[in-house]
């Protein structure tokens, strides 16, 4: 008999993993920074603006859930599907080049942003930072979720929160 196509190569290999090895990794790859700290701020900016302890279990649970459900969704082959298609392994190829570029363009970004800082003190004319208008209206989609105002909902906070678990979670695997 000849050698064996790399797919049934792949499918020994994995299938020689335990479960307990399994979950362990899902466990160590669940603790990453990006996570961390999106789950921090949440609960940093609603002690701020004066959510009772409930409220900031609530929505620290709700993000967590996103994160879990992401995971879940993924393990269960989301991304094999993904990988079914034709041309997927071309586009990603594609894809992580141009990732590196951009990589490279913004450390260069980043480079030149420190010189200008380090040579006027000011951070005006910084090439790596949101427009004027993206930031004013996240300061207004921010103030929306002040408790007093009453004009953001436990279940829209909720949502919120649970989408972003999902998008950080998708975004990082």
């Amino acid at each position: 008999s000849g050698p064996r196509p790399a797919s049934q190569e792949l499918k020994k290999e994995f299938s020689a993993f335990s479960a307990s090895a399994v979950a362990g990794s899902g466990l160590i790859d669940g603790i990453n920074p990006c996570a961390f700290a999106v789950i921090v701020f949440f609960i940093s900016f609603l002690a701020v603006y004066g959510y009772s302890r409930a409220e900031i279990v609530v929505v620290g649970s709700a993000y967590c859930l996103g994160v879990f459900v992401a995971y879940v969704l993924i393990g269960m082959g989301i991304l094999r599907a993904l990988y079914a298609l034709s041309g997927f392994y071309l586009a990603m190829k594609v894809f992580y080049y141009l990732m590196a570029a951009a990589c490279f363009a913004f450390a260069g970004l980043s480079v030149r942003d420190y010189l200008l800082y380090k040579k006027t003190g000011s951070a005006e004319g910084f090439a790596l930072q949101l427009p004027q208008a993206l930031k004013l209206k996240i300061n207004r989609v921010m103030g929306l979720l002040r408790h007093k105002d009453g004009s953001m909902g436990m279940g829209r906070l909720f949502t919120a929160a649970f989408a972003v678990g999902l998008m950080v979670s998708v975004i990082e695997a």
